[in-house]
C-alpha cells in the first residue's frame, strides 16, 4: 500500500561508523516498525549510502529493488 515496513539506521546497519571497502551485510529480521512479521508479497526496498568525502563533500547512491515474501 506504500507505507513504509521497516527503517534501518546507520547504528543498526553500521555499529562502528566506518564502511570498509568491501561487501557489507545488514541483517534484517522479518519484522516491521512494530515489532509484527511482515505478510507474504512482493514489497519494494531502498538501499541510500551516504559517503562524506575529505573534501567536505558528500556522496550519495541510492537504489531501490524488489524483495518476494513467499510463507
Amino acid at each position: 500500500n506504500g507505507t513504509p515496513v521497516k527503517t534501518i539506521n546507520t547504528e543498526e546497519a553500521l555499529p562502528s561508523g566506518v564502511l570498509t571497502s568491501g561487501p557489507v551485510q545488514i541483517l534484517w529480521d522479518g519484522m516491521d516498525d512494530d515489532l509484527d512479521r511482515i505478510a507474504t508479497g512482493i514489497y519494494l526496498y531502498q538501499l541510500r549510502v551516504e559517503v562524506d568525502a575529505a573534501d567536505g563533500t558528500t556522496q550519495t547512491s541510492e537504489v531501490v529493488e524488489k524483495l518476494a515474501i513467499i510463507r
